[in-house]
């Protein structure tokens, strides 16, 4: 079977249900450069660059930085920095997928051996968008940052030495402009960035000049972003994509229909970066904190939320608990009767955006493993969930008891299972789950070998104080510490599905 590359795409071997890349692409400029090489990007910033492209609305290519040891560099090399996208459908599982070939990305380097290259972009007026998603945690400090390193370890490191060097070959010229749109599901993220990046020019001792520029000459924006990316398929779905394109793509990234990228800028990022003329679901807006607190809070929430009871239930995939009565029951009572509700919106608009997110979670051709899902758990719930709660109780005068649930399951797993490295491997009717979070093996080492049904109550209050853990003392939350305690007794007696069940017979649907 051949591989992916131009010459395939030259010679017709593509499918003619296979959207190939505008032949313009071939000779774009590089006027994107992109901190991170994962699945979301490529099959969302990357993705929405070819769109534009093929519409005529911005005639450009992105240049792709990896910033770990291990990534996508030399597969994209191998592939001519090709990838398909496919996107799956919930309309139809005869016809469940649609392919697209990905000539957006004009080059990609690992920046542990070639910093000087990436910075030689720095000098090219062309390149004046900056897009990054270095994950929740990606947007912070190292210690060990340093102007002459090579490169920083830390992004926002990376970042103000990339502009440091923009700066001193173009000076304050209008063309030095740059818009820099951080994808980190954090809040504020453009702004946190900002002060890393003035942090560090203060701690480098750069020029007065080097900070007025930063201000009047880099826009540094809030963004939104909203896509379900589940990236390169498991081995049966990978026979079946393959058998339909007949080549192998090893980037194969596959995504559901929806996107949304807000962005909270005025008019002049707008014609900078017009993805939105592309007919993509790019809004630039003056405040994306409607946008974001319904995508993060209710979607990303659920996620994290769902993601212990669904693995203790057994469910693999997300549309496994959609399926899953008792799992698919709690979902939406916790959904609808409590995050939506902590929500200082229009009811109808809430509700409107939360079934939305129902029918996003139940397309049966979308594979969204919960294994991922549960990636840095931890850190997700204090961004994600955390203010649900408090919202929640101020409102209703306690907390909720849904969510409380989700909190059990997440202590559940932990306290059953076996750290192993920055990881907490623990069992479920579907095999070994491992939850991929230095937080959640590090809480493992602290818990008791074994957690008792009667140490529910005092466990669910001392994890629930701990700040340092949630950002919050959540034992303070009236009713909800109590909530945890019974919801944990009864998984371990019961196991999760009896004690859902248990708990759906105490508050049942409206």
């Amino acid at each position: 079977m051949k591989q992916l590359s131009w010459d395939l795409v030259h010679s017709g071997g593509l499918p003619n249900f296979v959207a190939a890349p505008p032949s313009a692409l071939l000779n774009a400029p590089i006027r994107v450069l992109q901190f991170g090489t994962g699945r979301f990007l490529r099959a969302f910033t990357d993705w929405m660059l070819q769109r534009a492209s093929a519409e005529g609305v911005y005639h450009g290519r992105a240049a792709l930085v990896q910033s770990t040891r291990s990534g996508t560099v030399p597969q994209l090399r191998w592939q001519d920095n090709l990838f398909t996208v496919a996107i799956a459908g919930p309309a139809s599982e005869e016809h469940p997928y649609t392919f697209e070939v990905v000539g957006s990305v004009g080059s990609a380097f690992e920046a542990e051996s070639q910093w000087d290259e990436i910075l030689k972009l720095a000098e090219l007026p062309d390149v004046d968008v900056v897009v990054s998603n270095t994950t929740e945690v990606g947007i912070a400090l190292s210690p060990n940052d340093v102007l002459e390193s090579s490169p920083p370890p830390s992004f926002p490191g990376k970042l103000t030495a990339w502009l440091w060097h923009r700066f001193r070959a173009l000076g304050n010229a209008d063309e030095s402009r740059v818009l820099v749109l951080p994808c980190e599901l954090i809040d504020n993220n453009g702004d946190v960035l900002q002060a890393c990046v003035e942090e560090l020019a203060h701690r480098w001792q750069l020029p007065l000049g080097f900070v007025q520029w930063l201000r009047g000459r880099v826009t540094f924006c809030n963004t939104l972003v909203d896509r379900i990316v589940t990236g390169f398929p498991a081995d049966d779905e990978l026979v079946v994509i393959e058998t339909m394109l007949g080549y192998k793509d090893e980037l194969l990234n596959v995504c559901e229909p929806y996107h949304l990228w807000a962005v909270q800028a005025g008019p002049d990022a707008a014609e900078q970066f017009p993805l939105h003329r592309a007919g993509l679901n790019v809004i630039y807006t003056s405040d994306i904190t409607p946008y974001r607190d319904k995508k993060v809070r209710l979607l990303n929430g659920t996620h994290s939320l769902t993601a212990p009871v669904a693995a203790l239930a057994g469910c693999v995939f997300v549309r496994d608990a959609m399926k899953h009565p008792l799992v698919s029951a709690w979902m939406r009572k916790m959904l609808m009767s409590e995050l939506a509700v902590s929500l200082a919106y229009p009811k109808d608009e809430v509700e409107q955006y939360a079934e939305s997110v129902l029918e996003r979670f139940g397309n049966p051709n979308l594979r969204h493993r919960y294994e991922h899902i549960l990636t840095n758990t931890l850190v997700k719930l204090r961004i994600r969930v955390v203010p649900s709660v408090i919202s929640y109780a101020a409102k209703n005068g306690r907390g909720p008891d849904m969510v409380a649930f989700g909190f059990a399951s997440l202590i559940a797993a932990v306290s059953s299972g076996e750290r192993r490295e920055d990881a907490v491997v623990f069992q479920t009717p579907s095999g070994p789950v491992s939850m991929r979070d230095p937080e959640a093996a590090h809480l493992r080492e602290a818990l008791r070998p074994e957690v008792r049904t009667e140490d529910a109550h005092g466990l669910s209050g001392r994890l629930l104080s701990d700040r340092q853990l949630w950002g919050a003392d959540l034992s303070a939350v009236p009713g909800f510490a109590r909530a945890v305690g019974d919801a944990l007794a009864d998984i371990l007696a019961l196991g999760v599905e009896g004690a859902l069940e248990k708990l759906l017979r105490r508050f049942p649907a409206a």
